[in-house]
């Protein structure tokens, strides 16, 4: 990791660049400023003046148009650096640029997938009141493009006039440099990506998806339906702005419906329902990025018990745990593994057996001990139960918590500002809902849930829920109108909501099965195209 030869020989290029002295046409230009944060940046390119506008018809070309996007950033402390010449040093998450006189000293960080980056804001300071140089890798022209010599606390470099990235997988390297017995701490370099957002297709295929972030990348778990079998796909980059071919987990027979992902010891690990053969099963990754995976582990079902419907993967107390529904006797079940990674599981214990209960399972950790949110089918309530300890060996007595008209299908369980908090879809009212608890354990509850969207009008179904910007946030389908929505709170308690946005109306049934999380800071939602059978994600929305 600390030298590759390709830096190397292109760090050759930019040390006879300097020994030219001063910047070539195609040099950047330095531009900074002391203080938390760049006031102005210059052009990495000497400006060719305005944009010229279509001969005779006032408008740009096409080329410069694009769709909505969201600034990221993409960030590397100083000691994650690729490549430095020998003699420089760390110093906590620094690295020290200490040069001899007459001699460099430099490090090279590495942006993978770059493409559309804006600026790079270096954090750095001298020990001894001297000068960097900075250089960035331009691909267009196959050189160094040069900055410098900045003494300032920051710099900004201004990569927006075009794209400095390698083409196809978007490397982009920055060097900084001492010279001549400067010495230079580099603490942080921010790359701040202008990436354009929107709905795109994944897979052929994919229901019942569950997403997460898989070392720094989203990454699906889904169920493949034209094959049946249950399916692995992880983005080419940080954004999901690319996608590659997805990797069958499990194929035997009918698998993988009803599936939950979740990083279990390092690796991503998924809970999911064998259709043929009516079992629970689990599998882990053999490596943290999921491109390999072992076998599967059967956690329950046997004769003709119907088990795993329904069920919800977290880690409890650091080992695997998997609340679900048997259906052949209509109870909520729990089962948490005998080791940290899942290879050993021991027989599950019943929860709740009053009223055909245990659908749309949820499990979270709520105040250090683990708890469910689900639905009973018998009084057509929602439920919450929590365990009496941290690992779930105990519980306490359920609580229905909505029994007016017909509460609790697809809701997720989530802790907002301290406190459970469920979002779930009311047949009766047709309706998006939300409850949050009266206390941190969930043992008080309002009498009602808040109703956010629909009232008659069939949304808020296939419902997922996360923190965004500090405040509670859901994706969810409208059943009529078959369409992808999302609505976000106004406060960190989720007290009161702004108005539900339709995010993807493209088909006649879009919009099902959606995962929420946070992506580079914006949110970030899988979900199953009915009508062409597909496998979506859309991001940079919020």
């Amino acid at each position: 990791m600390r030298s590759i030869s390709s830096a190397a020989a292109v760090c050759a290029v930019m040390l006879g660049l300097l020994s030219c002295g001063g910047n070539t046409s195609d040099s950047l230009q330095a531009s900074s400023t002391p203080g938390p944060a760049p006031a102005q940046r210059m052009s990495v390119v000497p400006s060719s003046g305005p944009q010229q506008l279509d001969a005779g018809r006032g408008l740009p070309p096409l080329s410069q148009l694009r769709g909505s996007s969201a600034l990221v950033q993409y960030t590397l402390l100083g000691s994650e650096y690729s490549a430095s010449i020998p003699g420089t040093s760390l110093d906590g998450n620094s690295l020290v640029l200490s040069s001899s006189a007459g001699q460099y000293s430099w490090g090279i960080w590495h942006f993978g997938f770059a493409q559309d980056a804006t600026d790079c804001v270096v954090t750095m300071n001298s020990s001894n009141s001297g000068a960097a140089w900075f250089a960035v890798s331009d691909f267009v022209t196959n050189s160094w493009a040069i900055y410098g010599p900045v003494s300032d606390p920051q710099i900004s470099l201004d990569l927006s006039v075009r794209d400095f990235a390698r083409p196809g997988n978007g490397d982009l390297f920055i060097a900084a440099l001492s010279y001549d017995g400067d010495n230079i701490n580099i603490e942080q370099l921010d790359l701040i990506l202008d990436v354009t957002g929107g709905a795109r297709d994944v897979n052929f295929s994919g229901g019942y998806t569950s997403m997460l972030l898989v070392q720094g990348r989203p990454a699906i778990a889904f169920y493949e339906q034209n094959a049946d079998d249950l399916c692995y796909i992880r983005a080419g980059d940080p954004f999901g702005a690319t996608w590659g071919q997805s990797q069958i987990v499990d194929a035997f027979e009918e698998t993988g419906l009803f599936n939950s992902m979740q990083i279990v010891d390092g690796n991503p690990a998924i809970a999911y329902h064998n259709t043929t053969s009516d079992e629970l099963r689990y599998v882990r990754a053999s490596d943290p990025l999921g491109d390999s995976w072992g076998s599967p582990e059967i956690l329950a079902g046997s004769g003709s018990d119907i088990m795993g419907e329904f069920c919800s993967l977290a880690v409890i107390d650091g080992r695997p745990a998997v609340s679900f529904n048997d259906n052949g006797s209509g109870t909520l079940r729990y089962v948490r593994a005998n080791d940290a990674t899942g290879d050993d599981w021991p027989a599950s214990i019943l929860l709740d057996n009053n009223g055909n209960c245990g659908v749309y399972t949820s499990l979270a950790v709520v105040s250090g001990s683990p708890a469910i949110a689900y639905r009973a089918g018998g009084p057509a309530d929602l439920r919450f139960i929590r365990a009496a300890d941290s690992t779930g060996d105990t519980w306490n007595p359920a609580q229905e918590l909505d029994t007016e008209n017909n509460a609790g299908f697809h809701n997720t369980l989530l802790v907002v500002n301290g406190r459970p908090a469920i979002a779930h879809y009311d047949i009766g009212f047709s309706a998006l809902m939300y409850l949050r608890a009266n206390d941190e354990t969930g043992s008080s509850w309002p009498a009602q849930s808040l109703l956010l969207d629909g009232a008659d009008d069939d949304r808020g179904s296939y419902g997922s829920m996360a923190i965004l910007d500090g405040v509670p946030a859901i994706s969810y389908h409208s059943g009529i109108f078959g369409d992808l929505r999302f609505i976000k709170a106004n406060d960190a308690d989720g007290s009161s909501w702004g108005e539900g946005v339709i995010l993807d109306e493209s088909s006649v049934i879009t919009g099902r099965d959606t995962s929420l999380v946070v992506v580079a800071g914006h949110a970030a939602i899988s979900y199953f195209d009915l009508t062409n059978g597909q496998l979506r994600y859309i991001w940079g929305f919020e």
